[in-house]
């Protein structure tokens, strides 16, 4: 059974310091979303770096051809974002959903409460000059999505956590894929890193395989913590990166995962709670 995309709520506790809790700091949303470009032809990709590959090998042909709409530029909320996925014409999105670090009285980080999501999407697979086409799901590395959670990590001043997710094509477009092109896909990843300081400051950084392409969001969060629209940050474009970059990633070893490329990054505006009553 395909379950639609669900958030997973946890409490981490820091086991090196004390509570009782006395003050919130609540950070906003963020998320990324891995798509295909979709190219049916060498002159719709214009003057990109790859062009000349594209009309050389079958693979990236092969790649352009089975793309998804790109992800739109904002959603309403978590719940809207969720909606998106459940149509499932993306590669792979990874989300954290209003971490929430607790401080002691000395504001030393007590705990951290974060509500992340993984889902995998689907390969469009067309045929017959596309009047017809094939919807493949993907598939994890490790283990399923409901079992993953995030790397928590305390210090004495806040907490980072981290996402990773590792996808590739499934089964039966990867072993089809590799009839047409003798080559089976390596690993795609997305990885989000968000730390927050216990003096209300915060960080997002998106890290990513230059293959898919990335679409990023920050939630815009109200002055007083209130829930807000969640709008692109930034993105990266596989079609615009350069042929060396681009053929790190899809000359790798079917077993390995994707050469790493420059991360994005962003600040973050936090909200702190009023201390709890004794």
């Amino acid at each position: 059974m395909n379950r639609g995309p669900q958030f997973i709520d946890k409490e981490f506790r820091n086991l090196a310091v004390k509570g009782p809790e006395r003050s919130w700091i609540s950070a906003p949303s963020t998320a990324a979303i891995g798509w295909i470009p979709y190219y049916g032809g060498a002159e719709a990709l214009g003057d990109s770096p790859l062009r000349e590959r594209y009309e050389a090998d079958a693979a990236v042909r092969l790649l352009f051809a089975s793309g998804n709409p790109e992800p739109q530029a904002e959603f309403s909320g978590d719940a809207r974002f969720a909606d998106r996925l459940r149509l499932g014409d993306f590669r792979a999105a990874v989300a954290v959903r209003r971490p929430r670090l607790a401080l002691n009285a000395k504001r030393k980080p007590v705990a951290v409460r974060v509500g992340t999501l993984y889902r995998i999407g689907r390969t469009p697979v067309p045929f017959g000059r596309e009047v017809v086409q094939l919807q493949l799901a993907g598939r994890e590395i490790g283990p399923g999505a409901g079992c993953l959670l995030p790397d928590v990590r305390f210090s004495e001043e806040g907490v980072e956590i981290r996402l990773e997710y590792l996808f590739k094509l499934g089964w039966l477009a990867d072993l089809g894929g590799a009839v047409l092109t003798r080559k089976l896909a390596p690993f795609a990843w997305i990885e989000l890193k968000y730390s927050i300081s216990c003096s209300g400051m915060a960080g997002l950084e998106v890290r990513s395989s230059a293959v898919p392409s990335i679409t990023w969001y920050g939630e815009e969060m109200g002055a007083s913590g209130d829930s807000g629209i969640w709008r692109k940050l930034d993105g990266m474009e596989m079609e615009k990166k350069s042929v060396q970059e681009f053929g790190g990633f899809v000359d790798t070893n079917c077993r390995e995962r994707g050469p790493s490329l420059y991360p994005m990054r962003a600040g973050a505006r936090c909200v702190e709670e009023e201390a709890f009553e004794e």
